[in-house]
């Protein structure tokens, strides 16, 4: 697995050609969590687990300082209904478990980017399938495979508008985006979005 590149942008792979089974880790790697080094690690196969830790409990009025010896586990990965994402809680903390593998296999997210699920599947964690991109691709990998979107970036919304002036339906650009006719009625008339210019791309901003 260290002997594998790990390819951490949908452009990276794209340019070496390659597709995702031809990164697939052969044997599941551990790797300590940013900002939780020594606590929890994140998986090759997109688990996370505990680490064997003592915890010391300071002294109050009621009692003297202690402490506790906690035997590391795998930990259960909640799903959220709504999203279908995956998370874990980490000291009490409610966090995307693909959050938590990309940040220990390719570092920090890029300003402007964030996770994208190769394979459309928003349960699998493995980080192969995972990878960081633009709001859409993300958006584009979503309608590939059939899921949802409702948050639109900067940039989809000016996709939209060249796609009414190259002669697209709003019906067929409602599709591609997931969201409804009277959205994208409402984009080319300019009631919504209006304040947003071409110019202002530039600044990579979501909306």
């Amino acid at each position: 697995m260290e002997n594998i590149k790990l390819f951490s942008t949908m452009e990276e792979t794209r340019e070496a050609g390659l597709s995702s089974s031809e990164i697939i880790p052969t044997e599941e790697i551990w790797r300590d969590i940013p900002g939780y080094e020594g606590q929890y690690q994140a998986s090759s196969f997109g688990r996370i687990r505990s680490l064997d830790r003592t915890l010391m409990y300071k002294p109050s009025r009621r009692r003297k300082a202690f402490t506790i010896s906690k035997t590391g586990q795998l930990l259960k990965p909640i799903s959220n209904k709504r999203t279908q994402y995956q998370a874990v809680f980490l000291n009490g903390k409610r966090i995307d478990i693909h959050r938590l593998v990309t940040a220990a296999f390719y570092g920090p997210c890029p300003q402007g980017n964030e996770v994208l699920h190769r394979n459309g599947n928003r349960q699998d964690n493995r980080i192969e399938n995972l990878a960081y991109g633009t709001h859409s691709e993300n958006v584009r990998d979503t309608y590939r495979y059939g899921g949802k979107q409702q948050k639109l970036a900067a940039e989809d919304v000016e996709a939209i508008r060249f796609g009414l002036c190259t002669g697209l339906s709003m019906k067929e650009l409602a599709g591609m985006y997931q969201i409804s006719i009277s959205n994208v009625s409402r984009i080319k008339t300019g009631s919504r979005y209006g304040w947003l210019k071409p110019e202002m791309l530039s600044a990579n901003l979501a909306v």
